[in-house]
């Protein structure tokens, strides 16, 4: 449906009992919304690892054997995709820090890796959050090529979907750094959600563009062979698509979440809007949790969206038995999940 931007139904009894049970946490002495020295300690090992695998991928890979090379691209990948997840998710949600200009640094950090940090949180905290799942508004339900929701068009190529998912994923990154930003910018819209960019955010913006293009790929083809570097280049970007888009695809596109139509009027009140069109998934793996920035507890982010990821793992010990006491879905789903999701969009 086009043209209409939906509203929810006022907060009601399952939302009311949520939002007690944060309060609660966060109403013991000293704890706080934001990050502490767990996120401080990954920030700095996180930029150090990249700038490690940096140095030494641009001016000693001569000394390195393949595998090792190999390595090493892969490890930029995950490091990258990491600080996405850690550092700049936490910090453009204004969760990173209490001090704002701490967040904004913090956020740049996405500028960094090629991307741009208002741009994404245009996408991401005023469409993506308030609209999840819904169709013309929520553009992480929107990918050429693909079928993740019902309410979508089905084309004959979607039944392979399944299939070149991989492909699909991987470009992510590319496009992220190369189209969809500059598309955005100079069309000032995201789905059905127009914006206005500020002046310094226009500096900002090619500015750090042409930085990026000068650390990452005018500086190292000085010392890297053209050929060597294409490969190894494509390579990070794709590995780290790949990752991105499937950290944030076990979310939303699973057969378990709802994928409700829109309507000027929704039924459902927000909090629990959020809870059935959202899934975790690898609660249990510590490495995964540590690398994906909490985002392995996805219904707890789009409950508190403006909560350090830190604090996800406590929080969803609370949710989850609210909506056991409600009858209310909480939904833990895997990569099988997925791929069957895209098998039956596509069929």
């Amino acid at each position: 449906m086009k043209n209409v931007h939906p509203t929810f139904a006022k907060r009601q009894a399952f939302g009311k009992a949520i939002s007690k049970e944060i309060s609660d946490y966060f109403s013991e002495p000293g704890r706080r919304r934001t990050g502490d020295w767990r996120l401080w300690h990954k920030t700095i090992v996180l930029m150090t690892l990249l700038v490690a695998t940096y140095i030494t991928l641009v001016w000693y890979h001569t000394e390195l054997s393949i595998v090792v090379a190999i390595g090493l691209c892969l490890l930029m990948s995950f490091i990258k995709a990491s600080i996405g997840f850690n550092v700049m998710h936490d910090a453009n949600h204004k969760a990173y820090a209490a001090n704002k200009r701490v967040n904004y640094i913090a956020g740049l950090s996405l500028n960094l890796l090629g991307a741009n940090a208002f741009l994404w949180k245009i996408k991401h905290n005023e469409c993506h959050h308030p609209y999840t799942n819904l169709v013309g508004h929520d553009e992480d339900v929107s990918a050429p090529l693909m079928r993740f929701h019902k309410e979508q068009p089905r084309r004959w190529y979607h039944r392979l979907q399944f299939l070149y998912w991989p492909f699909m994923y991987g470009l992510l990154y590319f496009g992220w750094i190369y189209v969809t930003d500059f598309r955005k910018y100079f069309r000032r819209r995201v789905e059905q959600h127009g914006f206005v960019i500020p002046p310094a955010e226009h500096a900002l913006f090619w500015v750090s563009k042409a930085v990026y293009v000068m650390v990452f790929v005018v500086l190292p083809l000085q010392y890297v062979p053209l050929w060597t570097f294409l490969i190894a280049y494509a390579g990070i970007l794709f590995a780290c698509g790949l990752f991105i888009a499937l950290v944030f695809q076990l979310a939303h596109v699973v057969e378990e979440v709802a994928q409700p139509t829109v309507a000027p009027q929704m039924e459902e009140e927000h909090i629990y809007h959020q809870v059935i069109t959202t899934a975790n998934f690898g609660t249990r793996s510590r490495i995964l949790r540590w690398c994906c920035g909490g985002l392995t507890h996805q219904i707890e982010h789009h409950i508190v969206p403006h909560v350090s990821h830190i604090h996800y793992p406590a929080l969803s010990r609370r949710v989850r038995s609210v909506c056991a006491a409600f009858g209310v879905p909480y939904h833990t789903t895997t990569l099988w999940s997925h791929l069957r999701h895209l098998y039956a969009m596509g069929r």
